[in-house]
């Protein structure tokens, strides 16, 4: 009994330690890299609706003027974490996917939520459904 409850425990924390790592290594990283990195999983049109623009040029073009907003930044490093955290443990379709798709946990798209609302209160609900969906499927 002991046994699967240490078990059942270690196996939820490295999901959990992996969120640690991505979000760490996320907000490190620059902002060119990051959507860089974002494009090469999500593809360019995604990331750019990530980043609240027409095109992934746009956003590119933001970040080297520097006009690109807070809000946008956090956006795209905030769908870099649940894209790393996904990719801990998924292939880039099911990533790709995960995104796109309707996620019964939060009731909505995770790339709408991410893009269209407050980025400041939906990053821990799509933190938690990335980490739900890695540990239940």
């Amino acid at each position: 009994m002991i046994g699967l409850e240490i078990m059942a425990t270690s196996q939820l924390a490295r999901p959990n330690t992996k969120a640690f790592i991505a979000e760490k290594s996320v907000r490190a990283a620059a902002l060119p890299v990051v959507v860089q990195e974002l494009a090469d999983v999500l593809g360019r049109r995604l990331t750019a609706f990530i980043g609240g623009a027409k095109s992934l040029t746009e956003v590119e073009i933001g970040i080297a003027n520097k006009t690109i907003t807070s809000d946008a930044q956090f956006r795209l490093r905030t769908g870099l974490e649940l894209t790393r955290i996904l990719l801990s443990r998924e292939q880039k379709d099911v990533v790709q996917a995960w995104f796109i798709g309707l996620n019964p946990l939060l009731r909505d798209s995770p790339v709408l939520m991410l893009a269209q609302r407050d980025p400041a209160t939906t990053r821990e609900p799509l933190v938690r459904a990335s980490l739900a969906f890695l540990t239940k499927g």
